[in-house]
């Protein structure tokens, strides 16, 4: 930015709101209004301005938020628009977008529904990037005392350009091609830029990436914990090339390999610290992953410090201390997770055709270890609790936000340890502290099996080729963390077989952490999946012994799209392109009258 334009920084405002939700680290930002000569002419005053870009790292939970960001709440997911996920309450956005509210006219003015998606994550993620962009145009204008000072300058522009890239992604996986700010733009400029081509935009992340990684520390201490490393710029480049080697985003014109996104992901896998450690594991229970915070298998987080997290009410049912019943799981998740095989004792697929399998449906000793730490059932436990989810059961109340559409519902993010006023719950009023996560390491090994096998098979090794992971072994490593007992994948399977075990334990492994639902676009079938209905069970109990209809559906009927485009990109808001007729709307979503 030239030096005579000036401009006002509203430190309380400038998108990085909510205090609350940061961790103490970005709590010492001041509040003052201060002009940017006077931010940038103070190494304390540009290290707060920069500590408080971390406020735009908003998790999976404030997808659908209130328009400034500034409350500790929400309790939709992108995951409940995929196939595998469903919330139950009627007036929530994704509700409103599965049954077709979601279409390009929606006003950015729009308070609650669909329009919140279209225009508000949008809007955010430039509001953003704008501001990182001020930092990244100024810091080199700031007066450094010390050595000391100059690694802190280099760390906090690190972090700078891994948020960028950060916010691209957002952006490139919902829509496409999008515009890149290079520069800083004044507010009172008529800014009109086109949208970047998908390799332009591929491209520029990527190299946001590697700038990142290299100034960015292998490990921070305790101090600074949900600050990024490097690990973190590596994971997200590996992430972003997975995307552009993926089939959708190939046909898009991507330009990437998936040698480039095996190696991306290698790199992060074979990360040391200074002691030739490895900065990453897999925490041997599945369920600490999500109640012990800043462990050794989270890449990278939103941290939410002490501030009590709302969204946590809203994924479990009300009789359990939930705002609503909140996250549901369909039948097509549950049937995901493998059971096993009575003889051989090895899991295999689960099959409803097999009267062994479905008695066996809810045995937890059979099933998929994972199974009965993410999901509630029918039979299940809760703190001391059978839960009943039949009709004249403990948790069966059947009436608005409190039906069970489906029959199931999600136990991943809860802490059994924390009891609330209201049976087997938390209860109004209860502190959680709940960091999403973006990455771990978890998904880092399963994008490695993904595109090592694309590049030579299950058993082909990345890198060098020389003692290094091959994509079987990868992916045997998720099944069977700390010896869950799940039987690894045999070396004989195909490349296609692979595939396809990969993707069901993407499923299973990363379910409500919104993967899935970018996962079946980039893979080039969101039209197959998104377009069926969702089933789920009806319990009945009779007596002593239950009854089950497995192909129950009892909740909103999803809109089958008039082309299909629509499944893959969002629309881009409607007062978005009259504001710029630059912009080209997405294919398939409503445009508006170009001359």
């Amino acid at each position: 930015m030239k030096k005579n334009v000036r401009f006002k920084i509203l430190f309380g405002i400038m998108l990085l709101m909510s205090l609350g939700s940061c961790s103490d680290f970005l709590d010492r930002a001041p509040t003052a209004e201060l002009d940017v000569d006077q931010v940038f002419s103070d190494f304390e005053l540009a290290k707060k301005y920069q500590l408080r870009l971390y406020a735009t790292l908003r998790g999976g939970f404030f997808e659908f938020a209130e328009d400034d960001y500034s409350v500790d709440w929400g309790y939709d997911l992108l995951s409940n628009m995929d196939d595998h996920s469903l919330h139950s309450k009627s007036d929530c956005s994704t509700q409103e977008l599965i049954k077709g509210g979601w279409t390009g006219v929606r006003s950015e003015k729009t308070t609650w529904g669909a329009g919140l998606a279209v225009a508000r994550k949008w809007r955010f993620s430039y509001q953003a990037i704008r501001s990182i962009n001020i930092f990244l145009e100024n810091y080199s204008r700031v007066p450094l005392a010390s050595m000391e000072q100059q690694k802190e300058m280099d760390i906090l522009v690190g972090e700078a350009y891994f948020l960028r890239a950060h916010h691209y992604l957002e952006l490139v996986k919902r829509w496409g091609g999008v515009p890149i700010m290079r520069d800083i733009i004044a507010p009172d400029k008529n800014y009109r830029p086109v949208r970047e081509d998908v390799k332009t935009c591929l491209d520029y992340i990527v190299e946001d990436c590697m700038f990142a990684a290299e100034k960015l520390p292998v490990k921070v201490s305790s101090l600074w914990e949900g600050r990024v490393t490097k690990g973190a710029a590596l994971g997200l480049k590996a992430r972003t090339l997975l995307y552009g080697a993926s089939p959708y985003w190939v046909q898009k014109g991507s330009g990437i390999t998936w040698k480039q996104a095996a190696d991306a992901a290698l790199e992060v896998i074979n990360l040391k610290d200074e002691n030739g450690a490895p900065v990453y594991e897999l925490l041997s229970d599945y369920r600490d992953v999500f109640l012990k915070n800043f462990n050794k298998e989270i890449i990278y987080c939103e941290n939410t410090s002490t501030k009590q997290f709302w969204g946590y009410y809203t994924i479990v049912p009300t009789l359990m201390g939930g705002f609503s019943n909140g996250m549901m799981a369909s039948q097509e998740f549950v049937d995901c997770y493998e059971i096993k095989d009575e003889v051989s004792g090895k899991y295999v697929p689960f099959d409803r055709n097999n009267p062994e399998h479905m008695a066996n449906m809810y045995n937890k000793d059979r099933r998929d270890p994972r199974f009965d730490m993410t999901l509630f059932y029918n039979g299940s436990k809760w703190q001391g609790e059978t839960l009943g989810f039949y009709e004249g059961g403990n948790v069966w109340p059947k009436e608005g936000d409190k039906n069970f559409y489906l029959g199931y519902c999600f136990k991943k993010y809860l802490n059994e340890s924390v009891r609330g006023a209201s049976m087997g719950g938390i209860g109004a009023g209860g502190t959680f502290v709940f960091n999403w996560i973006f990455m771990r390491y978890a998904d880092v090994l399963l994008m490695y099996a993904e595109a090592q096998n694309q590049v030579g098979g299950p058993n082909s090794i990345g890198g060098d080729g020389v003692g290094g992971l091959t994509a079987l072994q990868a992916l045997n490593l998720v099944r069977n963390r700390g010896g869950h007992g799940i039987s690894e994948i045999a070396s004989s399977i195909s490349p296609d077989d692979f595939d396809e075990k990969v993707r069901n334990e993407r499923a299973v492994e990363l379910v409500i952490e919104d993967q899935r639902f970018f996962d079946v676009r980039r893979w080039n079938i969101a039209d197959q999946v998104l377009s069926k209905p969702l089933h789920g069970v009806k319990t009945i109990k009779v007596g002593d012994t239950f009854q089950y209809d497995f192909n129950h559906t009892d909740g909103p009927v999803r809109k089958k799209w008039d082309n299909r485009e629509q499944y893959f990109l969002y629309p881009i808001n409607i007062e978005e392109l009259q504001r710029n007729p630059n912009l080209e709307q997405n294919p398939g979503w409503i445009d508006i009258v170009r001359e």
